[in-house]
Parts: structure tokens; C-alpha cells; sequence
């Protein structure tokens, strides 16, 4: 079984220590995500946003998140997020699950992996 590991800092996926692309990076190299439109602040506002709404998903999921310490801002998308798992009895299976295809030599971070038990 291969070795994946993850560097956060430079998003950086290996596999048995070498690189391997990312399913963001296959996109943005075949023009399927092309950000070169976006000014650099509006997207580093943007990844910082999404980043920090993103944590706050994963630590209500983990059940250590403290929502008194939580910026307002995050408080709506936390909301949608519970709403969500509400509405259609989203059972979690796993939290940031990293794999890798083997087949096709690319690695992946998957937010979350879950049932659907209901819908509205």
C-alpha cells in the first residue's frame, strides 16, 4: 500500500515521497478553473473566508467547536451547514478523508463522506 502524505502549507500531496497533482491542480491545468480574472486581494479575502467557514464546519462535525469564539461572519454559513444536515439526515462517515488513484496517479482531499437518510 502506498505511502500518501500531505504538506498543508504548500498543498502539497506525495506519494511514497514523490509529488503528485491534485484534482483542483489537474483542473486548473486543463482550463476546467481559471481564477486569472480574479484580483489577487478579492481571492485571498475569498480563500480566507472559505478556509475559516470551512474549519468551522469541521470542528461542529467534530464537536469541539466553541461558537461563542466563532466571527459572526461564520455564523450563516455554520447554520446552512447544520440546516443541511437537518434537512436530509446527513449521517457523517468520515471527516477530510485524503486518498489517492492509483490508476490515474492524483490525490484528493474529500470534505466529507456521508449518507443521505432523508429529503425534504
Amino acid at each position: 500500500m502506498p505511502e500518501l502524505t500531505f504538506n498543508e502549507e504548500l498543498h502539497e500531496y506525495r506519494v511514497d515521497g514523490l509529488v503528485i497533482p491534485s484534482v483542483t491542480q489537474i483542473l486548473q491545468a486543463n482550463g476546467i478553473i481559471d481564477l486569472s480574472m480574479v484580483k489577487k486581494a478579492v481571492l485571498d479575502r475569498s480563500s480566507a473566508f472559505g478556509k475559516a467557514a470551512h474549519k468551522a464546519t469541521e470542528l461542529y462535525d467534530w464537536n469541539t467547536l466553541d461558537i461563542n469564539t466563532l466571527d459572526e461572519n461564520l455564523i450563516r454559513p455554520l447554520e446552512a451547514w447544520i440546516q443541511f444536515c437537518d434537512d436530509y439526515g446527513f449521517e457523517i462517515i468520515a471527516i477530510e478523508h485524503r486518498g489517492y488513484s492509483p490508476k490515474y496517479r492524483f490525490a484528493f482531499t474529500i470534505d466529507r463522506v456521508g449518507l443521505i437518510t432523508k429529503g425534504k
